[in-house]
C-alpha cells in the first residue's frame, strides 16, 4: 500500500490541508469530526502515516502538528490512504470535492 504507520493519537482537532507534493490532483482544506456528535462518526485516534517507497508522497498534512495525514502511491496501481475515516468529513462540499479528486487521481 505504499505506507508506514507512524502514530495514532496524532491530532486532537480535526483539521487537515493538502499539500504542494500533490498538486495538481489534489488541493483545499478539510475538516472531520473528533467530537462527540450524535448525527456523524467520531475520528477518536487519527493516525498519522508516512510515505513509503518509490511513487508515494504526502498528500495530506494535519494543520495542528503537521504530521502526514494522508498518502497517494502512483505506480502498477494506485492508492489514497487517510490517516482518518473518510466519512467523518463534516462539511459535505468538502467530501465531495475529496471523493472526486480520489477518483480522478485512481483514473490516471
Amino acid at each position: 500500500m505504499h505506507f508506514l504507520p507512524r502514530t495514532g493519537h496524532a491530532v486532537k482537532s480535526g483539521h487537515v490541508y493538502a499539500t504542494d507534493y500533490a498538486k495538481p490532483s489534489f488541493s483545499g482544506k478539510i475538516g472531520f469530526n473528533t467530537g462527540y456528535s450524535g448525527s456523524i462518526y467520531t475520528a477518536e485516534a487519527p493516525d498519522a502515516i508516512e510515505p513509503s517507497g518509490k511513487g508515494a508522497l504526502c498528500a495530506f498534512r494535519y494543520s495542528e502538528s503537521n504530521a502526514s495525514a494522508g498518502i497517494v502511491y502512483k505506480g502498477s496501481y494506485s492508492t489514497v490512504i487517510l490517516g482518518f475515516p473518510f466519512e467523518t468529513i463534516i462539511n459535505e462540499d468538502e467530501r465531495n470535492r475529496l471523493m472526486m479528486q480520489v477518483l480522478d487521481h485512481l483514473k490516471e
